[in-house]
């Protein structure tokens, strides 16, 4: 391994480096014997799961109740346009004198 300097450093000297600062980086402060926090993070977990499901649930029940009356509003629009147009089509003519 290289430092900054350039000069190459002793293969055991960085493997040692490496896992003490690997050690350093896992240490998350007092863990209890118990598991509890352990236990009060997944209960709080699967809460928020369980609430996130639910959101999703009523926002594709939303997007589905969306959709139909958008197609509902379609079909009247293009019905309402249909009889516009066969309206035009078969009104008489005013004839020029």
């Amino acid at each position: 391994m290289h430092t900054d300097a350039g000069e190459m450093q002793n293969e055991e000297e960085t493997e040692e480096d490496g896992s003490e600062r690997a050690g350093m980086k896992r240490k998350r402060g007092v863990v209890r014997d118990d598991g509890a926090d352990l236990r009060q993070e997944m209960a709080r977990l699967r809460n928020e799961n369980e609430e996130l499901k639910r959101q999703g649930e009523m926002q594709t029940a939303q997007t589905a109740s969306l959709m139909r009356q958008l197609q509902e509003l379609q079909t009247l629009v293009g019905a309402r346009l249909q009889n516009q147009a066969h309206q035009s089509h078969a009104a008489p003519q005013a004839h020029m004198m």
